[in-house]
């Protein structure tokens, strides 16, 4: 019995030999097609078909350059691509989601780390912090299970959207009363939610969506870096309203993020000309900043004053240096297993006075339990971020690069600040230890995050990069697509018949 390649091909000859050349296009959709349909995963079927439409395109080529006539390449490159239904049961074994399971499983042993210090430093666990942990758990599953791609649809409006929530902190700040400068790990975790702990946090989203950003700009030249720089540089001012280190925090996070679309030629112009349009607003924002410092004889002293202190906390022993110079006394005479010999963990213990600053906490796991704490941890945090880095380099869409990057430089970032500052290199106060150690707030919005970045891992390979028009063109006379001027006459009446 022929096979349902054989009839294809048989009916492309035939067909072409009569002139119908549309036959032809007809015949090699109806292959795709029967393909595709013996794909249970739907979402990787476009993708699919974009590439067996390619194979069997170079294919026919191929045959074309041999002097056959484009109905025979075009039979013969489809019975080599071999039956329809074989080639579609093959590929339906290949193309499945790829579910998570060590990030899941790294994921877990994290929160269960952070439980397990929240524990040692409070004696137990509180009904707050097992709800806003499993709040957070839940929004890590929610997002793993989302289709991250519905992020690209509506770029300009996430954009704005997060900028004008944002910009309701620092008026909020003015109303609020007796929100303490640090706050203790019972504090942080156990007591529900704290303004301050918003403020850290809502900065943590900045980098996705400005990767959102870079994605809707890819491909559209020098203006696509033009919207990408004016859009950091809006990010990083609406960031400065809110606090200062979170502001620099996502500075670090978008200069890299743009690095890897450079890198990646996302903008399709020359790679340095990319660097210097998409980081420039943003660079000579700080130059503004630092021309401001330096004329201002307090802010100068005060720079001045936490440089040298960040080599050596001796240089102000009471007051900006006293906390590095306590944490270098802990660590000093830390031992690898159990509390050390030092008296200098007592003031780590008893700061506040209700407990252990949760930002100094792993210095203080140190002194109390040994290095040995501070090994395993730090093991678990490197396995993640390598790991992670690996599969966001492994995607093959520029919307899953983008995305997963984003949330993996924002886990990093935090963790090496988090890490340096409890190392008794103390020049800015971190947001958290992601999902080890920090505030509800913190917790919650990395457990999303980290969510999303799961989500790309697991579906990453059946996305096709599609560039959303929504914000662009719905609706409008005059809009700008692709580095094209459209003028819409058809009226507005007519839009989507």
């Amino acid at each position: 019995m022929p096979s349902h390649n054989m009839l294809v091909s048989q009916s492309v000859a035939n067909d072409t030999r009569h002139g119908s050349q549309s036959q032809v296009c007809e015949a090699v959709s109806e292959y795709v097609s029967t393909v595709c349909q013996q794909m249970r995963w739907k979402k990787a079927r476009e993708r699919v078909s974009d590439e067996l439409t390619s194979h069997i395109a170079d294919s026919r080529d191929a045959y074309l350059s041999q002097g056959l006539n484009e109905a025979d390449a075009t039979a013969s490159a489809i019975t080599d691509t071999g039956d329809a239904a074989i080639v579609g049961t093959q590929l339906d074994r290949v193309h499945r989601p790829k579910p998570q399971w060590g990030m899941l499983g790294t994921s877990a042993v994290l929160i269960i780390l952070g439980l397990l210090v929240y524990a040692y430093f409070t004696g137990g666990l509180t009904a707050n912090r097992l709800l806003f942990t499993g709040v957070g758990v839940a929004g890590l599953v929610g997002a793993y299970f989302i289709d991250f791609t519905w992020l690209a649809k509506y770029p300009k409006t996430l954009l704005f959207a997060v900028s004008a929530t944002s910009l309701v902190v620092p008026f909020m700040r003015l109303t609020r009363r007796g929100a303490p400068f640090d706050a203790s790990v019972f504090n942080h975790a156990g007591s529900g939610i704290q303004f301050y702990s918003i403020e850290d946090a809502i900065v943590l989203i900045f980098p996705l969506v400005l990767a959102v950003i870079v994605f809707y700009a890819k491909g559209k030249g020098y203006w696509g870096l033009i919207i990408t720089g004016l859009s950091f540089a809006l990010l990083v001012m609406v960031a400065f309203g809110i606090a200062v280190s979170g502001a620099g925090r996502f500075t670090i996070t978008g200069f890299l993020l743009l690095g890897i679309a450079v890198a990646k030629g996302m903008f399709n112009t020359k790679k340095l000309s990319a660097a210097l349009v998409a980081c420039g607003p943003v660079t000579v924002l700080y130059l503004i900043a630092l021309v401001l410092n330096m004329t201002n004889e307090f802010a100068r002293r005060a720079l001045s004053e936490r440089i040298i202190i960040f080599f050596d906390p001796s240089f102000a022993p009471y007051t900006r240096g006293y906390w590095p110079m306590v944490t270098r006394g802990v660590l000093r005479e830390a031992a690898w297993f159990g509390r050390g010999n030092s008296e200098w963990w007592l003031n780590l213990l008893y700061y506040p006075p209700v407990g252990v600053s949760y930002r100094s906490a792993l210095s203080a796991l140190i002194g109390l339990t040994g290095w040995v704490s501070f090994v395993v941890i730090v093991i678990a945090l490197l396995f993640f971020i390598i790991k992670g880095a690996k599969r966001c380099f492994r995607q093959k869409s520029n919307l899953g690069l983008l995305v997963s990057s984003a949330v993996m430089l924002t886990f990093a970032v935090q963790a090496i600040e988090y890490v340096i500052y409890n190392m008794g290199f103390q020049v800015v106060r971190p947001v958290a230890l992601p999902l080890v150690v920090s505030d509800n707030v913190a917790f919650i919005v990395n457990a999303v995050l980290i969510g999303f970045m799961l989500s790309v891992f697991r579906t990453g390979d059946a996305v096709v990069d599609r560039v959303a028009t929504h914000d662009v063109k719905a609706g409008r006379i005059i809009s700008w697509d692709d580095g094209k001027l459209i003028i819409n006459f058809k009226p507005l009446s007519d839009q989507g018949t």
